[in-house]
């Protein structure tokens, strides 16, 4: 009967050994498939960051919104265009159409004001992007004083 029971004890640590075998190869291969999966997700997750996009290539964003803006002012432009050319009324005594003058807008101020304001502060987000580009610190606008150039 040892000898049935060796055999047994034999034929089960074959077992156990095997099967260790196999669940250390399965765990490697969830490991892996998990790091798979978790660097799909981040990847997934980088395509659609913005800012990291524009920290990577800041300057084909900045030529991307001048061509944004460009085409955007041609479309403007040709649409008031097609107003006034709608608006033209042809005098009876002259040939060329006459064009009514610019109406005036009560709140034309207020709209350059917000224009200027809105350029200013791209302005101040491309120049800080820039500087954290060059890795150089932003440094604060100086004013001239005096007669002497000394900065205050």
């Amino acid at each position: 009967m040892t000898n049935g029971t060796s055999q047994l004890k034999q034929d089960r640590d074959k077992l156990f050994a095997g099967l260790a075998d196999k669940l250390g190869k399965l765990d490697e291969h969830v490991s892996d498939t998990v790091q798979s999966v978790a660097d799909s997700v981040q990847s997934a997750r980088d395509s659609f960051d913005l800012k990291l996009h524009v920290r990577r290539r800041p300057w084909t964003f900045v030529a991307g919104a001048a061509a944004l803006g460009f085409l955007g002012g041609l479309r403007s432009h040709s649409r008031e265009a097609e107003g006034v050319e709608e608006k033209c009324a042809v005098s009876p005594r002259a040939e060329k159409p006459v064009r009514p003058a610019k109406s005036s807008n009560r709140f034309d101020p207020e709209i350059s004001r917000l224009r200027n304001f809105a350029m200013g502060a791209l302005v101040g987000l491309v120049r800080e992007a820039l500087a954290k580009e060059a890795a150089l610190p932003a440094r604060p606008h100086a004013r001239k004083s005096g007669h002497n150039g000394e900065r205050t």
